[in-house]
This record gives C-alpha cells, structure tokens and sequence, in this order.
C-alpha cells in the first residue's frame, strides 16, 4: 500500500505510470503528473471548485487524456516514475 505522501511527492516531481482498480472492479494505467510545467496553462483550474476535498482521493492531469482525473489512493496497485 501507497501513501497519499508518497503519491504526491512522486506526481510533483514529473511523470508517473499509476495502476489502480477502478471502482467497476477494472484495471486502469494512467500516465500522469502534478508537475506544472507538463500541465497545460489552459488546463489549471480557476477560481473555487465546487468539488469536495478528501485525503482519499489525489486528482492529477492524465498526459494521455489531456485532461484531470482522479483516483483512489486506496486503489493503487503499483506506480512507478518515468
């Protein structure tokens, strides 16, 4: 098991490969990042979210999708940096 820390820590620091089990019971590989600079201007979030915070859950930007997605910390199977 992961820690929300160790989560964080890697995604501000560039890529990562993420596996989780997504709530259907499916697997999903998701490349992604918190790093600033790989996040498009046009794609960080203004002003306030109408979203709840939760220490369960990391929200990261999906360099595949091109957009924000979320995940489970729980959930997570592996990852690993790029």
């Amino acid at each position: 098991m992961f820690t929300r820390e160790e989560l964080l820590n890697a995604l501000r620091s560039g890529t990562i490969n993420v596996t989780f089990t997504k709530k259907d019971g499916t697997d999903r590989n998701m490349r992604c990042t918190l790093l600033e600079d790989m996040v498009p201007t046009e794609a960080w979030p203004t002003g306030e979210s109408n979203r709840k915070s939760s220490d369960e859950v990391i929200a990261v930007f999906d360099l595949e999708k091109d957009d924000w997605r979320s995940f489970r910390v729980d959930a997570v199977t592996s990852y690993s940096a790029e």
